[in-house]
Parts: C-alpha cells; structure tokens; sequence
C-alpha cells in the first residue's frame, strides 16, 4: 500500500535495503543474452539492450548517493546520509551484489562528494575504517586484483561488476586467432567458452535465503521498497550539472565569503593605523 513505501532510503535498515537493491541488479543480469557479450555488441544499445540498461542502473545507484548526500543543507546531516550508504555499499558487499557495490563507491568519489571535507570531517570513525576496506576492493591496480579474488571466493549467487566483463572477453577476442603455426587457436576459443560459460553460470543461480550468510530469496521481495527504488529514487537523481551546482552551493560561496572578510578586516586595520599616524604626527 502507497502508506508502506518509504519516503527515504534512511528509513530502511542497509542490509534490507542492499538485499532489494540486489533483487534488481539480478534480474537485470540473468536478461542479458549471452549474445551481448560477445564481438563488441555491448558497445551499442541497439545490439544490447539488456547490457545497457543493466550498465544505465549501474550510472543510477551512483548518481543517486550523490544526489542523497548534496540534497542536506548542513556537514553533520551529509556525514550521517555518507555513513548510511558506506553501511550500503558494505552489506552490498555481504548479499554478493559487486554491481552496485562498486557503483556506490563511484558515488563516493564522485568530485562534487569527495570535495565535502567538512562532511568527511563528521563521518565517524567506523564508517570511514569500513570505506578504506571498500576503496581497497575495488582499487583498479593490477588489473582490480583484490575484486577478482574476492569474487572468485563467492558462492553463488553473485551478481559481478559488469565492467569487467566485456573487458576482459573484448581482451581475448582481439588475441590472433590462427597460431604462429597457423593452426587455430584452441586455447583462445576454450578461454572465451570459459569465460561466458562462468556469466551464464551466474546468471542460472538460484536465489535463497539464509539467516547466517544474509543471501538472497526471492521469497525476501519487498514491494513498498522495490517501487521506492524503481519509482522515487529515479525522481531523486541530480544531473551533472545540478551536482556540480549544489557543490558549489555548499563549499566555494563561504570561502569567497571569507576571504571578503578578511579584506573588510585588513582595510579597518590599515585606517586605523592612518588616523593613529596623523594623530601622531599633531602632537
């Protein structure tokens, strides 16, 4: 009923939350055909749909954390919405949802979000122990190791960074087919089988739940949360340009404001150093 559905995502707990969140980046995998991945179809929308509208919700969970955060008028209530979505991102994490995991930590850093010093300055400590074990997750150096071996220590069901993806089949397509020999490459073939075999592997996963590791049910679908976010949350997204503008709004006004301050004071100093001379100078 329209009474249940929430009027902000701060309402509901983060691990129910991440678990809806979840539920949606899903669905949205197991519609990709395996067709999308492959000879460069995913670089088109018109040749895949379904991998461009699971990318397009990947842009979204992002955008959305930052519109969250520059939507609050003061550094104390940005920290708090900062610090309910790093507890987000962490239980994204633990139901196994890497998609939007990593797409809330480009939120973060995100430059009209990570130029807010005096709302990084109130996050509590825990939160930001736990958003340095984030960062270091999804730290692309060698190749985003730290992401690949924690992925590959998931059972399923897993919900991988899309990204990656095409990424890496778009590596082994490009790598010669025929040997120095000219011979077929078979190993080429056996990698890229591998490697869409291992998508639709996850995309055939079933979904349960279970009270000790937080994995998913479909039986565990909230409506009233599942239409927050397919309804309100896209409502509350901010352009570029609104994120940018709102920055502003929020940290360059006040130090312009200072430093025309400081001038008023300096200028004061200066006359009252004049009339103290000319007094001076009388006596």
């Amino acid at each position: 009923s329209p009474s249940d559905i929430p009027n902000s995502a701060l309402e509901i707990h983060a691990l129910t939350l991440a678990n809806q969140i979840a539920l949606i980046d899903f669905n949205l995998l197991k519609a990709i055909p395996h067709e999308e991945f492959l000879h460069k179809a995913f670089t088109e929308p018109a040749t895949s749909p379904h991998f461009h509208e699971m990318a397009a919700k990947f842009n979204e969970w992002g955008s959305w954390i930052c519109s969250e955060i520059l939507r609050r008028d003061k550094p104390s209530e940005r920290a708090s919405v900062i610090s309910f979505f790093i507890d987000v991102a962490k239980s994204l994490v633990e139901v196994h949802d890497f998609h939007a995991a990593c797409a809330m930590m480009g939120g973060f850093n995100h430059s009209s979000i990570s130029r807010l010093k005096l709302s990084w300055d109130k996050v509590p400590s825990r939160s930001l122990l736990d958003f340095q074990k984030l960062m270091a997750l999804f730290d692309m150096s060698m190749n985003y190791r730290s992401y690949r071996e924690a992925l590959r220590a998931c059972r399923p069901p897993v919900i991988p960074f899309l990204g990656l993806i095409p990424r890496d089949i778009i590596s082994l397509e490009e790598s010669p087919s025929i040997t120095s020999q000219g011979l077929i490459n078979i190993d080429k073939l056996r990698l890229l089988h591998k490697m869409v075999s291992k998508v639709q592997q996850l995309q055939g996963s079933r979904i349960w739940m279970d009270s000790n590791t937080g994995s998913l049910s479909v039986n565990e679908v909230n409506p009233a949360i599942q239409y927050y976010l397919k309804n309100k949350v896209p409502q509350l997204i901010m352009t570029e340009k609104e994120l940018y503008a709102s920055n502003l709004k929020l940290g360059p006004k006040k130090k312009v404001l200072k430093k025309k301050k400081k001038k008023n004071c300096e200028k004061f100093v200066k006359k009252k150093k004049k009339k103290k001379k000319k007094k001076s100078t009388l006596r």
